[in-house]
């Protein structure tokens, strides 16, 4: 196997599970820290296997090349996790910090903690009146208690009576 051409070659090939392989560019490829390892291993032409489906690994790809030119996707709260997972596997850290703030802002859209909760199906514990007390009583902030001594007082600076000069 010629490592030095895999190495140089301009595209890296992506085998999704039951799909079509998926072309992404070098460069968007060097940002993955698993497809950097296998690149020694892998010829130009030879996709490199990933186990998710080929509309997922296609939503990824495109973000990972906006990724190259400083860019963003839009995406939807479903795709980002998707994606998120896909970012996992491949150990791309741009991407992932890509698709994190893509959630925070959709989560931050979403207005409240209840819907969020919602979306998410967290189902809370406490009764609505619980939760209007939680937010509404405002608890003074306290130091922790300290486990450590005060330090002394410094004496107090003492005059000298007597003849000046």
């Amino acid at each position: 196997m010629d490592t030095k051409r895999s190495r140089t070659g301009d595209i890296f090939k992506l085998m999704p599970s039951g799909g079509e392989a998926i072309v992404l560019s070098r460069k968007a490829a060097d940002l993955c820290i698993t497809l950097r390892n296998v690149a020694e291993d892998t010829s130009d032409g030879q996709a490199f296997p990933i186990p998710y489906e080929g509309k997922v690994v296609a939503m990824a790809a495109r973000a990972l090349e906006a990724c190259t030119e400083g860019g963003t996707v839009e995406m939807e709260l479903g795709e980002a996790a998707q994606i998120a997972e896909v970012a996992h596997f491949l150990e791309a850290e741009k991407l992932t910090d890509m698709v994190c703030t893509r959630l925070a802002d959709l989560i931050t859209q979403m207005g409240s903690a209840e819907a969020v909760c919602e979306r998410f199906q967290v189902e809370c514990e406490l009764s609505p009146e619980e939760r209007k007390a939680l937010v509404t009583t405002e608890a003074p902030w306290e130091p922790p208690p300290s486990t450590k001594a005060p330090p002394p007082k410094p004496a107090p600076i003492r005059r000298r009576e007597g003849p000046s000069i």
